[in-house]
């Protein structure tokens, strides 16, 4: 058991800290749109990350270090768009977490018989296929997720057939943050829909993914 604690403890300490996946997770949920799609996405991507740590993903790095040099410079670019599309998104209105956009209704009025108007909200649903992409890019074109797997697999290898324990710690620390977090930010996104505050989201969520590519570039 206290392995599994360890586990638990060590992957969450680790996703807790703000990178590409968080970011995203927070403002799918600040918009209320795709989050689940986007929980499943990062959820099921860890699962596989813990997996490979336990069973040996940090061999692999050794014997072929430029995989993490690719991804490390893939991830660059895509990071670089995605901050751009949310700075973007802080100057465009239409960007806004209300996915609702009043549309014209007509009605006979019974007293006079002429026709009326009035508007009623209809949401309209964004593509959820860019999002999922989003999502699978921040999982695995982060060169940190993989230096995270090497980290839990390294820690892993001293206790042989009990590792798994330790694996299993971090499963659960996946399958209870990102949905806490996600959610979490659902929650807020009614008191943080105004037009202004969202723009400033935006721009904190931009300046932060910017950071991480500096971190990315110039330290990994």
């Amino acid at each position: 058991m206290h392995l599994a604690i360890q586990g638990f403890v060590l992957w969450l300490s680790l996703m807790v800290a703000i990178g590409p996946q968080n970011a995203l997770v927070i403002k799918q949920g600040l918009r209320r749109h795709a989050l689940g799609a986007v929980l499943a996405v990062v959820m099921i991507s860890d699962v596989i990350l813990v997996a490979l740590g336990i069973f040996g993903v940090g061999a692999v790095v050794d014997r072929a270090p430029w995989l993490l040099t690719g991804l490390k410079w893939a991830g660059v670019v895509y990071l670089v768009w995605f901050a751009t599309t949310c700075f973007r998104d802080a100057r465009n209105p239409s960007s806004l977490p209300t996915d609702v956009q009043p549309t014209p209704i007509t009605f006979t009025a019974p007293e006079s018989g002429g026709v009326a108007l009035k508007t009623r909200p209809v949401l309209t649903k964004a593509s959820v296929r860019p999002v999922v992409i989003a999502a699978i890019a921040m999982s695995w074109l982060n060169p940190g997720a993989y230096v995270d797997a090497v980290m839990l697999g390294s820690l892993a290898n001293q206790y042989g057939d009990q590792a798994l324990a330790l694996g299993a710690g971090a499963l659960v620390a996946t399958l209870v943050w990102f949905p806490v977090l996600g959610f979490g930010a659902r929650a807020l996104s009614r008191p943080l829909s105004r037009p202004r505050v969202w723009a400033g989201i935006n721009v904190v969520i931009g300046i932060m993914i910017l950071a991480i590519v500096a971190k990315i570039a110039f330290t990994m």
